[in-house]
């Protein structure tokens, strides 16, 4: 679920501030794939559950003129856009119903990045599509780190968390979201008029 508030500041250009509330649950038992060899998931048997809490700023590119009166009332422009985000996220590990790794309250920051696409199916609703991933600068959002979540490393008998975790990159997340939103439009006023001294003032 998101809350957002766009503000134009050229025909190409917005500004955007965003709030995301999202709750996960994650089991390697939903992994497992009868047409290829997969065990890791098997081995692990593992279940994670993420709640993750985002607020985000960011700027949108529009390709096109999105408030061209010419081509009302079938206005759609694709647009990209990028920014930084403060992302607050907790998890909670579990191995075969046993808690493994408990609630842990965690900050970092990430950069969302992606496309989409702005259909304005009035003067004033507007229908979007977006897509974009999020980078992370940490590697612990799933629990799977190289230097983490040693209670599961040491259950699984390998001593540290390097067996599982990938140390070449970091953790990713995605959004796709489709939206309705509502513009209000600002009405400039004329400046007020001032009578120019004439000769005779």
């Amino acid at each position: 679920m998101t809350i957002f508030y766009r503000h134009d500041i050229s025909a190409p250009i917005t500004l955007k501030a965003a709030f995301m509330g999202s709750h996960r649950i994650f089991e390697d038992k939903a992994f497992k794939d009868e047409s290829q060899n997969l065990p890791h998931h098997d081995w692990r048997d593992t279940e994670l559950k993420l709640s993750m809490l985002e607020f985000s700023l960011g700027i949108e590119y529009n390709f096109l003129d999105y408030y061209d009166d010419i081509r009302k009332p079938h206005r759609v422009s694709p647009y990209f856009f990028i920014g930084a985000a403060v992302l607050n996220f907790n998890h909670q590990l579990t191995r075969q119903g046993d808690v493994m790794e408990p609630f842990d309250n965690k900050f970092t920051v990430s950069i969302p990045f992606g496309v989409g696409v702005k259909y304005a199916l009035s003067k004033h609703w507007n229908l979007g599509l977006e897509f974009g991933p999020r980078f992370m600068f940490t590697d612990n959002l799933d629990y799977l780190q190289e230097s983490g979540s040693a209670l599961l490393a040491a259950d699984l008998g390998t001593g540290n968390s390097k067996a599982y975790a990938n140390p070449f990159d970091k953790d990713m997340y995605f959004y796709n979201g489709i939206s309705l939103s509502y513009t209000l439009y600002r009405l400039n006023c004329p400046p007020v008029y001032k009578r120019k001294a004439g000769i005779l003032d």
